[in-house]
């Protein structure tokens, strides 16, 4: 049942175990995660020589973890005083920033060797977001925690309407490289 059976023991997150669970798992996850992919980021950086896929779904999924951990976070962060988490997360909302440049010169490339397809346009659509939503926090004392949401909600709508859609782009994209190819 959805209601608490009396004499049952009901499991609740307290805020202690909370802070436990971020201390202890969530932040040196996402640590290991930063250093994995800024290596690995510095390798491409350093060699010039671009992998075949990859670099924006390890990205879009670093930033997005990071969101989340600072979202079931975000009460301690504000308001409990916690300066250490706050400056944890204020270093992640920097670093998401040049990974999304390297993230936006990773679909480049792929734009330019094979087109515009819906699912690089849904990464560029994240990429602004990711960019959005840490140059937002970073700028703002005050962060509030609807801003998350409430953007993506609309970046959304924005990318499924009107003539700059997805699917409408996309088409165009390969209808002028289909026709590139047959006039060459």
């Amino acid at each position: 049942s959805a209601f608490p059976v009396p004499g049952k023991h009901v499991a609740v997150i307290t805020p202690r175990m909370l802070r436990i669970l971020l201390s202890y798992l969530c932040l040196p996850l996402l640590g290991v995660f930063f250093l994995i992919l800024y290596a690995y980021l510095g390798k491409i950086t350093f060699t010039l020589t671009w992998p075949e896929g990859g670099v924006a779904n390890w990205i879009i999924a670093f930033s997005s973890l990071g969101y989340f951990v600072y979202a079931f976070s975000h009460h301690m962060v504000e308001y409990e005083g916690y300066s250490k988490l706050r400056k944890c997360f204020t270093i992640f909302f920097a670093s998401v920033i040049p990974m999304s440049v390297m993230l936006f010169f990773a679909i480049a490339q792929r734009i330019e060797q094979h087109g515009l397809t819906e699912k690089r346009y849904g990464v560029i659509v994240a990429g602004v977001w990711l960019l959005g939503i840490s140059i937002y926090y970073l700028a703002h004392k005050k962060r509030f925690l609807q801003v998350i949401p409430y953007s993506a909600a609309i970046l959304l709508l924005l990318s499924v309407l009107g003539p700059w859609n997805a699917f409408s782009l996309s088409v165009h994209s390969q209808f002028t490289r289909l026709k590139m190819a047959l006039d060459s």
